[in-house]
């Protein structure tokens, strides 16, 4: 990368801002509006403990049984409020992956770029956005627990292919922490058994 001039810091340490800001205000806002009520209202401990539990416990539930997607969807709904290049940034990271996938022949076959879109087309309750893939025989050798050298460089190019996108069009990545954590699979477990010199690895799970 430091040959062809890409900041690796920048290509592979994606940090997505405006969700992050957005995050930050939203939480300001709670906070200060409990307060404000607090002040105002002047209710019991009681009420306050009780407000507070209910508050945790759906944080937990979210969390835990939904893996963060209410989270993940107030987030990538406010983010599009506040921020249109939010939205185009999405949009450029999905063609990324689109674009190499067809380029190395891994067929797109639909994708969406919201996580409500994500969610209502394809019950999918942890994407912020995507793209779908006519990939069966890349799935099979994923379900195989075996991956090909071939098939290794196809995964990597395309789950790389919206950083890439967001690196060449904005001069850096915000999104595509995600990408970046799929890819870590195959290398631990090819770390593991030892396969450094061979060209085969045990896949991770499929993520859908």
């Amino acid at each position: 990368m430091k040959d062809n001039g890409v900041d690796a810091t920048q290509f592979l340490n994606p940090q997505d801002s405006t969700l992050d800001f957005v995050k930050t205000v939203l939480a300001g806002v709670l906070a200060l509006g409990g307060a404000a009520f607090i002040l105002a209202a002047k209710p019991g401990p009681g009420f306050v403990v009780f407000a507070t539990l209910v508050s945790l416990t759906i944080l937990f539930f979210d969390q835990v049984l939904n893996k963060g997607f209410g989270e993940l969807l107030l987030l990538d709904t406010l983010g599009r409020s506040v921020s249109a290049d939010y939205g185009q940034r999405v949009a450029c990271h999905e063609a990324g992956h689109f674009l190499v996938a067809y380029l190395l022949g891994v067929m797109p076959k639909a994708y969406t770029l919201s996580a409500w879109e994500a969610f209502s087309k394809y019950n999918s309750m942890s994407t912020q956005a995507g793209t779908v893939f006519l990939d069966e025989a890349i799935q099979r050798e994923m379900q195989s627990g075996q991956v090909s050298g071939k098939t290794l460089d196809s995964f990597v190019g395309v789950a790389l292919g919206g950083i890439a996108a967001e690196y060449v069009t904005y001069g850096q990545a915000n999104g595509g922490m995600s990408d970046i954590i799929q890819l870590e699979a195959p290398a631990r477990s090819r770390r593991r058994r030892g396969l450094d010199g061979q060209r085969t690895l045990r896949a991770p799970e499929p993520s859908g």
